[in-house]
């Protein structure tokens, strides 16, 4: 539960009140008031490249939208010379974008929406990442943690991309995230890295691992992984050749990602 505009004891006692009180009948202006919401902040990251992370980042928001009663943010922290994946892949305008955070923070909350953009009206918002290198390296974890503040003020289901780097702002986005998932192959040799990381998580933090573009003979080294590892698995998903390939689509509308929402349920239940 977040609680925000919380002044002072009576404002907390209040609200302790109502929590005592949620199975009764709430007096309308306290709900307008006292925002009561089951938040997730999760964080999809990866200790190697190609590995499908961006794609299983909005496989799982698109799939869990009509499950929720609720608003869904990406947060996009690939940032590049250009365009990311995520905005090439969706077909996305290039602005809003998170330049507009960056350059005008002294406005305020004013600021953080004006750097979202909605998805084709769907409960979807994406914090797109700036366009050049020179405006992402203005961009700090002070500025981040006013994001995650902003976004758990607005939003029920907080997403995050997380780059394969250890800089300070990822490290910042994984250290702030109720759930950290990370996308894998099934390279055993990888299982020194994926353990050496492991410190830089919180103990509290609920953790998985998704294998992705697992193919028949990798399965062996996946039941290896389990054995030298601590961090539950979620699923397998295995490699999709490409003559059996589907893009997710929304009415006439393709996005250039991988259709994998029949395998999203099983993560879908470890997180929630």
């Amino acid at each position: 539960i977040y609680l925000g505009r919380i002044d002072n004891i009576e404002d907390l006692k209040r609200v302790l009140e109502i929590i005592d009180n949620l199975n009764l009948k709430i007096n309308r202006k306290e709900e307008d008031r006292y925002k009561f919401i089951p938040q997730q902040i999760i964080s999809f990251y990866s200790i190697q490249g190609g590995v499908g992370k961006t794609s299983m980042v909005f496989n799982f928001a698109w799939y869990i939208k009509d499950i929720i009663d609720g608003k869904i943010l990406i947060i996009d922290l690939n940032f590049c010379e250009g365009p990311s994946d995520l905005t090439i892949n969706l077909g996305l305008n290039l602005s809003p974008n998170l330049s507009i955070f960056i350059e005008k923070i002294t406005q305020g909350k004013d600021c953080f929406n004006k750097s979202i953009i909605n998805l084709d009206n769907d409960k979807i918002d994406i914090l797109q990442s700036p366009l050049s290198i020179y405006q992402s390296d203005k961009f700090n974890i002070d500025m981040l943690d006013s994001i995650i503040y902003s976004a758990r003020n607005n939003y029920d289901i907080i997403i995050s991309d997380v780059p394969f780097r250890y800089d300070n702002v990822s490290l910042e986005m994984l250290n702030l995230s109720t759930t950290s998932i990370l996308v894998l192959s099934p390279n055993v040799k990888l299982a020194p890295r994926v353990r050496n990381f492991q410190k830089f998580l919180p103990t509290s933090q609920k953790k998985g691992i998704i294998f992705n573009k697992v193919g028949q003979s990798e399965k062996t080294y996946i039941d290896e992984y389990k054995s030298i590892l601590d961090i539950p698995v979620c699923d397998r998903i295995p490699f999709v050749p490409e003559e059996d390939r589907k893009m997710i689509a929304s009415g006439s509308n393709s996005f250039d990602i991988l259709d994998l929402q029949s395998r999203m349920s099983n993560l879908r239940n470890f997180i929630f």
